[in-house]
């Protein structure tokens, strides 16, 4: 048998083809730009979830990333990981029990 040695300079991809095929393309639009009501992309009201979920807070929240409340990180408290915290529940650092079990 002999071996059949090719470039891949010829080889065209489906991809490539299907670019060079698009007629009108537009770019995808941010948020809150699309005016269409039938439009395929969906758009997040920036109002919902900015609220603060209290649970997440204090810990864990049950309902995870489908909780109606915002989720926002915090950096644990280096003094209550040792045993203690001055501020208590003014802390502004993130004091979760859970830590301390395991």
């Amino acid at each position: 048998m002999e071996e059949l040695v090719a470039g891949v300079e010829r080889i065209r991809f489906d991809v490539e083809a299907d670019v060079e095929q698009q007629q009108e393309a537009q770019l995808l639009p941010f948020p809150d730009e699309c005016s269409s009501e039938d439009c395929p992309f969906p758009t997040v009201d920036a109002t919902a979830g900015t609220t603060g979920c209290p649970w997440y807070d204090r810990g864990s929240c049950r309902h995870g990333p489908l909780c109606r409340y915002k989720h926002t990180r915090r950096v644990m408290c280096a003094n209550y990981l040792i045993g203690f915290c001055p501020d208590g529940p003014k802390c502004k650092f993130m004091q979760e029990q859970s830590v301390l079990r395991s």
